[in-house]
């Protein structure tokens, strides 16, 4: 189903009306895949949501080095809309060496997908607790963050983030 308007939308909404395809609102996809990115200096940890942007899961590791390639591979053949990295910040709220990196691959993906940030403290040890600390489980912690925060309807609006 596709949903037409400026306003954030819930999977739950179902109405499109034809005025607001003329004034050239956006297109927003009621139901998209997500991936979620745990970026680190040697391995990338990768998540995925399902079909309907509820729950996410792990998905695989990959190295540094071939983040790029593959989140492009990823995004071509599961369909994905949204992809959503961790947010590496230092203690006092300032982008770390990690986000300056997570930063310009961001950006190079935001021709081909939208583009969210959520607040990664913390999540290696989280996933650490909950499994074996693998990567791609960081990255499903971060999915789930953000997509129960959209799911709830706060902060949608961090999708459309345009970089300077």
């Amino acid at each position: 189903m596709i949903l037409l308007g400026k306003k954030f939308l819930t999977p739950t909404t179902k109405a499109v009306f034809l005025s607001d395809v003329l004034r050239g609102f956006v297109v927003f996809e009621a139901f998209m895949k997500h991936l979620g990115v745990d970026y680190g200096g040697k391995r990338v940890g990768i998540s995925v949501s399902d079909d309907s942007g509820v729950v996410a899961f792990p998905l695989e590791e990959v190295r540094s080095s071939v983040c790029v390639d593959r989140l492009r591979e990823l995004i071509s053949d599961r369909g994905v809309a949204v992809v959503v990295f961790g947010e590496s910040v230092d203690s006092d709220g300032t982008d770390n060496a990690i986000m300056v990196r997570v930063r310009a691959i961001a950006n190079a993906l935001l021709g081909e997908v939208r583009v969210a940030f959520e607040g990664e403290q913390f999540s290696t040890q989280a996933a650490g607790r909950l499994g074996k600390g693998s990567d791609a489980e960081a990255a499903t912690i971060i999915l789930q963050s953000y997509l129960d925060r959209k799911n709830r309807g706060a902060g949608c609006e961090e999708e459309y983030i345009v970089f300077d």
